[in-house]
């Protein structure tokens, strides 16, 4: 509910919903949910999809980026 609140309310019909500096790609992510092995616990399954959470836990240390294999995570700093 909340990501569709998100997307629905999105005037400028971006692909990502950016939380700082940490994003998913939708159009890339297909919920394999390897992001949610973060040891730091900044993703969540909420309503059925991944979501960045926690976004302040994050340390980057890039572990998620490196678990997506379909290049969905992303994370400033991290290639």
């Amino acid at each position: 509910m909340m990501l569709d609140t998100l997307r629905n309310n999105n005037p400028f019909n971006f692909r990502y919903i950016i939380t700082g500096m940490i994003w998913i790609d939708y159009e890339k992510c297909n919920g394999c949910g390897k992001c949610l092995s973060c040891p730091q616990g900044v993703f969540e399954e909420i309503d059925g999809e991944i979501a960045v959470a926690n976004p302040n836990y994050c340390n980057r240390c890039c572990y998620c980026v490196q678990v997506c294999d379909v290049n969905a995570v992303n994370v400033d700093g991290c290639s």
